[in-house]
């Protein structure tokens, strides 16, 4: 003969049992809606999420790809952190550019993403050299495709100061890809940068950056998404304000 197994139970839609009606390990259920009970750390707990906030989850656009972004975000300051350039093997020298009073510094020598993992880029003193004019000014950057095409980001991308000391500038966006823009006198950056895209061509750059006089910032961490393979990668100073480059900046590759 079988024996038939009954839980504590309701039939009423919405009621919930009390902490006095279960013992620790005993479950309850809502006939009515479907949901089970138990008592977790004296407290009674639902052991069913409701269909409408499964449902929710499942079909919010774009969630896997905002997870892998932050991902990669997270991996590229892991990476700032966790490599010297210095180190071993890992981390090859690709070029250097060494450079005064000019309008843009190009790097694109030796760039291979079937070799690498992503780049890393150590700057020392890059800055706009404006004989101390207090103006407007922008140290911008621009990413080349695979295509020969380079991307400044501007008009659809923008540069998110995601932490800075000095002034108060945590969660401000430069228009496009830039690594200081605004009012300032002369500036000058040190510090290093991580340019990183997975095969899916979904990435993002990341810095850690010092300045010499603290207008915008003393120091500040900044981050943009990439969306396609880099080939090469470009500083420049806006040609509105006859702003010129000086400065180091080294490019390494990290293998994969």
């Amino acid at each position: 003969m079988s024996n038939t197994i009954k839980l504590k139970h309701s039939p009423i839609p919405g009621k919930v049992p009390l902490s006095s009606d279960l013992d620790s390990g005993e479950v309850a259920i809502n006939t009515a809606d479907g949901k089970l009970f138990a008592l977790v750390g004296g407290v009674v707990t639902s052991l069913t999420a409701p269909p409408d906030h499964i449902h929710t989850i499942a079909s919010i656009t774009g969630l896997q790809d905002t997870i892998v972004d932050l991902a990669n975000r997270v991996g590229v300051l892991e990476s700032i952190h966790n490599s010297a350039p210095a180190g071993g093997g890992d981390m090859v020298l690709l070029e250097t550019a060494d450079v005064a009073n000019v309008q843009e510094i190009i790097l694109e020598s030796g760039f291979d993403d079937s070799i690498y993992g992503g780049y890393q880029l150590v700057i020392n003193n890059l800055g706009i050299d404006d004989s101390g004019d207090y103006r407007e000014k922008k140290l911008g950057m621009a990413f080349k495709q695979s295509d020969g095409t380079w991307v400044t980001g501007y008009g659809w991308i923008s540069t998110s100061v995601i932490k800075s000391n000095g002034y108060n500038l945590s969660g401000t966006q430069y228009l496009g890809y830039a690594l200081i823009s605004g009012q300032m006198e002369s500036v000058f950056l040190s510090g290093t940068m991580t340019a990183s895209v997975n095969p899916n061509g979904k990435g993002s750059f990341t810095a850690q950056l010092d300045s010499g006089n603290g207008d915008q910032y003393i120091t500040a961490t900044l981050s943009a998404p990439l969306y396609s393979s880099i080939t090469g990668i470009k500083f420049y100073a806006e040609t509105m304000n006859q702003n010129k480059l000086v400065g180091t900046v080294s490019v390494y590759g990290l293998k994969k």
